[in-house]
């Protein structure tokens, strides 16, 4: 009525009953209260009537306004003014806990150690849904490493294992122009573990045999022999003696990286290669840093830390080999945006000297290309440990560009796993066979006067005709 304070007392019938009859100064008086600091507004009434009202009020004044209702028609009423206070309290006012919560539970000490959010209990691993063959006739088989799987009962060193993410799910982060591609390393690997298990892992200093491995695959939905098995790499392997193939290579990192002008990051070298449709997952980023030269380059490679725990079944994990191996990809000639890639092709000599930790430095050269070898690179990678040990040598590297459409090739395609949805196709209507001509009947007199009696004798009488006896 005022727009302005006014005492309790002053609130008498005389001002009630101008309240009826006089004009309401809405406006002003918010105008006021929002002048003195009121920043909350309560609309107290069994629905919203001048909530909306009071929030302009505070736009048109550019201020900050909190305006609640108390009840809502078609709404319940206590998650109404629990909404209502839980606005107010996200606003920065007190809430009489005690009075909201008057049975509440028991208040209960605190654990004695932080929480810190973390799930430490294990998940249980789906199962792959496929087995090996010596698990489906069962046959005697023995797992030997996560990699080459179970060794086959036969006469001949043959190893059997099955290849998904659900068992091995860090090839998951490997792929090129959109497919899953087996690293080379995972090969490498399979071979060392093939060796250990059928030459032993103590040498002896005599002239060893040497072997020949190949390594098949065949596609999960295969469901018979006549299905064929795809060649995926081939060579030979030996036990060589200790003594005569010491190689004493150490590698001092200060010096080449003051040799190597030009330093990139582990970041911006994978996005380099994502440029070139190498798609690489965290599991497969264990190059931390470079240094670059022209025909050489040398990589700080870490084995990331979600593989940690996976060390212990392998010589060297494939992802930290495959790492170390990929510093030559940083000295590949840059053809501009999806290009073909380059892959490695061939491995002239690999020599797994010790066991590696989680950091090594990755020493790569590439060959310039010659009139002989057009279209392949040639290059070497050398591991070392952190401080300069030589771990393994990669020799007479051979790259070479691979046709997008071979990489995306489908495999041998099983009608049994093919999806399909049936789809009608428009026809026109089929038309009726016309009716074939058939001559007409030949009619006897007797019957033509049969047909016509009624006939005639509906006219005579029409007439006045009387019908005679035949004579």
């Amino acid at each position: 009525m005022t727009a302005e304070p006014i005492a309790g007392d002053f609130l008498d019938a005389g001002y009630w009953g101008r309240n009826v009859r006089a004009t309401v100064r809405f406006a002003e008086g918010i105008a006021r209260l929002l002048q003195d600091d009121f920043r909350a507004f309560v609309e107290i009434s069994p629905h919203p009537v001048i909530a909306g009202a009071i929030s302009q009020c505070a736009h048109d004044r550019q201020k900050e306004a909190v305006v609640v209702s108390s009840l809502r028609r078609g709404q319940e009423d206590r998650a109404m003014l629990l909404a209502a206070l839980g606005t107010l309290y996200v606003h920065g006012y007190e809430v009489n806990w005690k009075a909201l919560h008057a049975a509440a539970g028991k208040v209960v000490a605190l654990p004695g150690y932080p929480w810190q959010h973390q799930r430490y209990w294990l998940e249980a691993r789906k199962p792959s849904g496929r087995r090996t063959s010596a698990q489906r006739s069962g046959s005697p088989v023995r797992a030997v490493q996560p990699l080459l799987g179970e060794r086959v009962f036969s006469p001949l060193p043959i190893f059997e294992a099955v290849f998904n993410f659900a068992e091995l799910p860090f090839l998951e982060d490997h792929r090129v122009a959109g497919a899953g591609i087996v690293p080379a390393a995972v090969y490498l690997e399979m071979v060392r573990a093939a060796a250990a298990e059928v030459l032993g892992l103590v040498l002896t200093p005599q002239p060893a045999d040497s072997y020949s491995f190949q390594i098949f695959s065949l596609a999960g939905a295969a469901q018979s022999p006549a299905h064929a098995w795809l060649l995926h790499a081939a060579g030979s392997i030996a036990a060589v003696d200790d003594a005569k193939s010491a190689r004493t290579e150490s590698l001092a990192p200060a010096d080449l990286q003051t040799r190597l002008a030009e330093s990139l990051s582990g970041e911006a070298f994978y996005e380099k290669l994502r440029a070139q449709d190498f798609h690489f997952g965290p599991r497969f980023r264990g190059l931390r840093q470079l240094w670059l030269g022209k025909e050489e380059a040398l990589g700080r490679v870490e084995l990331p830390e979600a593989l940690s725990p996976e060390t212990g079944n392998y010589f060297i994990h494939p992802a930290l080999l495959d790492a170390g191996l990929q510093t030559l990809a940083a000295l590949l000639p840059d053809t501009g945006p999806l290009p073909e890639p380059v892959l490695m092709v061939n491995l002239g000599r690999f020599q797994m000297l010790r066991r590696p930790g989680a950091l090594l430095w990755s020493h790569a050269v590439l060959r310039p290309e010659d009139s002989q070898t057009a279209g392949v690179l040639h290059g070497e990678v050398h591991l070392y440990s952190e401080t300069g040990e030589l771990i393994a040598a990669a020799e007479n590297l051979l790259l070479k560009r691979v046709p997008r459409g071979l990489l995306r090739r489908e495999p041998p395609a099983f009608k049994s796993n093919w999806l399909y949805e049936m789809s009608w196709q428009l026809m026109p209507p089929s038309q009726p066979p016309p009716a074939e001509e058939t001559p007409a009947p030949v009619i006897s007199p007797a019957e033509i006067m049969t047909s016509l009696r009624p006939a005639v004798a509906e006219t005579a009488a029409q007439h006045g005709l009387t019908q005679f006896a035949d004579l």
